[in-house]
């Protein structure tokens, strides 16, 4: 074969590394390996691991032939150096199709649909891994060029707060371009802003902002009577959970009144007041007054919910990293700052379009501030 007008053996494009195995188990053939990342020591960093939320970044490759023995112990790793490689099988526990992006999930070490971020290998057969899991033939070290896949399998969203701009006047509503994009007005800025304002203040600001760590957030503030909300929902209904659909999502939430602020952040069906009642959505939510400012994890459908409620307690101004993870096989994963705190397999909205929504709304009459990081969503449908 060649790479870049060059010809190679396929043995030299799967070229083997050892690298030591920290777990007490036996990694097998096809299965995927991460780096331990965040050793304590440099060379500690070169040792390897089953991938986790923490990892996945630090992928190492896969392995090509099973270890003889339970670890710790060496093992061969073959990494994606370069690419694509045809004809390599890595093993699945998930249902894939031909022209499936796969890459590590945390947890396993057997290949899933790519979610995370890295993307090693696309399938060149159908193969149902989902009851035993099962190797599967496809091309090693694939990299799309575009964060939407040519064939329309992969959608990223990396909402990086690099734009910004508020418009507040519904009066707006019959002109062509009110120029913002965060909205009160339907259909025409990327993110639509409903507002609820009790004692008719209109003194709500939606803004992007430089964060003193680098990088921007944005910083929603509402008004000042009791209940009042922002709801602020992005246009178009992108993702979609069902059919073994893979999706993740994560982003850093902080509140500067943890005991007076209700809010979520997820993804939502088309809605207004999503704390106020919601048909489907799947995200990290608190209600101030009742769970003592505890995050709850939550999964609705047909406007049947189901949640969990962690000892992750929010304090004020704190950032929180919050993930979400379903693997399209029914399972729902929740983690907050690395942890895993919750697993759902009820009420899993899988039925309809969704889109990134979060909504702050006051448990008191005084202003509350929501500020977001980054938010990335990946859906592999």
């Amino acid at each position: 074969m060649s790479h870049f007008g060059v010809q190679y053996e396929q043995a030299d494009l799967l070229r083997k590394v050892t690298r030591y195995y920290t777990g007490m188990d036996r990694p097998l053939e096809g299965q995927a390996l991460c780096y331990d990342h965040d050793a304590a020591t440099a060379a500690d960093r070169r040792n390897v691991e089953t991938p986790s939320i923490s990892n996945l970044t630090a992928f190492a490759g896969f392995v090509p032939t099973a270890a003889n023995h339970s670890g710790p112990r060496h093992v061969d790793v073959v990494p994606p150096l370069c690419g694509p490689v045809p004809s390599v099988s890595v093993r699945t526990d998930q249902s894939i199709s031909a022209g499936d992006l796969l890459g590590p999930q945390p947890g396993t070490r057997d290949f899933g649909k790519a979610v995370f971020g890295v993307i090693a290998f696309k399938a060149r057969e159908a193969k149902d891994g989902s009851s035993t899991p099962a190797m599967v033939s496809g091309d090693w070290g694939y990299r799309p060029g575009m964060e939407l896949d040519d064939e329309n399998l992969l959608i990223v969203t990396h909402e990086r707060w690099e734009q910004s701009g508020y418009v507040k006047d519904l009066g707006l509503t019959g002109e062509s371009d009110p120029g913002s994009y965060f909205s009160q007005v339907a259909d025409t800025g990327t993110w639509l802003v409903t507002v609820v304002d009790g004692g008719g203040d209109n003194g709500e600001i939606v803004r992007v902002r430089d964060h003193a760590t680098g990088g921007r957030i944005l910083e929603v503030v509402t008004n000042d009577a009791d209940n009042d909300y922002l709801n602020v929902q992005r246009n178009g209904l992108f993702y979609y959970l069902g059919g073994g659909a893979a999706f993740y999502m994560e982003f850093e939430v902080a509140v500067a009144d943890a005991d007076k602020t209700d809010w979520f952040v997820g993804l939502a069906a088309a809605d207004t007041d999503i704390l106020g009642g919601v048909t489907d959505r799947i995200g990290f939510e608190v209600n101030a007054s009742s769970t003592a400012q505890l995050i709850k994890c939550m999964t609705e459908k047909d406007s049947t919910e189901t949640s969990t409620t962690t000892g992750v307690t929010v304090t004020d101004g704190a950032f929180f990293k919050c993930a979400v993870w379903s693997d399209g096989k029914g399972t729902v994963r929740f983690y907050i700052n690395g942890a895993l705190v919750a697993s759902h397999t009820a009420n899993i909205p899988d039925d309809l379009g969704l889109a990134t929504a979060f909504q702050v709304r006051n448990d008191g009459a005084q202003v509350n501030t929501l500020r977001l990081k980054p938010i990335v969503v990946r859906n592999h449908l």
